[in-house]
This record gives structure tokens, C-alpha cells and sequence, in this order.
């Protein structure tokens, strides 16, 4: 008896779901596309406050300009290059792990914390909400 439930359940699962993917689920794209935009401003915004910091253009999106940027115009520390390994790019890391760390030991700069939010904005508008605006039919009720 337990497992006929359970396999009851399940079946009524697998209905809900296979009529999510024959038919979709209701988006308000209005909705959906409210967040995207904020994002992008505020993506614009820590934009010109790098800018502003270094007096000059800087591509927050390019790992080798936020490098040079940090470690040769703004002369933070650079991470330690690991006993035998070799600078691939001759550029300091600009990892997250290695950009928190500078944002929690040097507050007095203003861009690595700049940096770690733009690209979290970013990820989170290429993974999820642009690829889902992308495949969203703007109404397909019938």
C-alpha cells in the first residue's frame, strides 16, 4: 500500500512535468525584464565609479584590463604565484577568491569590491535572465 502511494505520487509528478515542458510556464515578461534592466544600470553605474577611481576607461568585463588596473596603476599586492608554477599571461590574478581577499584587507580601494559585483550582476544576467527572455514566446496562450 505505501508504495503504490508513493508510485502515485510520482506519476502525478511526472504529468505535471511533462505538461510544463509540452506547454511551458506563464512568464510576465514585463516582469522578467524589470530586473534585467536594473542590472544593467547598476552594471553602467560601477562602470563610471571604476572609471572615475582610475581617471580613465577600464572594461570591468576584461580579466587583463581589471588586472593591470589593480596591480600596475593602482599598485595593490598581487597574489603569490604558487612555488613552480609560472605566470601564464604575466598578469596578476583576478580571480574571485584573490579579489575578495584584496576588498576585505584593502577597503580603502574601491575596486575590487567593484569588480566582484559587476561580474556576480553579469553572471546572474548571462546565465539566467538573458537566456531566459531568449527563449520566452511572448504569449502562446490559446
Amino acid at each position: 500500500p505505501a508504495g503504490v502511494a508513493v508510485m502515485q505520487r510520482e506519476l502525478t509528478v511526472a504529468q505535471v512535468l511533462t505538461d510544463m515542458e509540452l506547454h511551458g510556464l506563464p512568464l510576465h515578461l514585463p516582469t522578467l525584464r524589470r530586473p534585467l534592466g536594473e542590472v544593467q544600470r547598476r552594471c553602467e553605474a560601477l562602470s563610471r565609479e571604476a572609471e572615475a577611481l582610475l581617471g580613465g576607461p577600464l572594461n570591468l568585463g576584461s580579466p587583463q584590463q581589471v588586472s593591470e588596473a589593480l596591480y600596475a596603476r593602482l599598485r595593490l599586492p598581487p597574489p603569490p604565484v604558487p612555488a613552480g608554477a609560472a605566470a601564464r599571461s604575466g598578469h596578476g590574478s583576478t580571480n574571485e577568491a584573490h579579489l575578495a581577499r584584496l576588498a576585505a584587507s584593502r577597503p580603502d580601494c574601491a575596486l575590487p569590491a567593484i569588480v566582484l559585483e559587476y561580474r556576480h550582476l553579469r553572471k546572474a544576467t548571462d546565465a539566467f535572465l538573458e537566456p531566459l527572455l531568449a527563449k520566452a514566446v511572448p504569449d502562446c496562450r490559446p
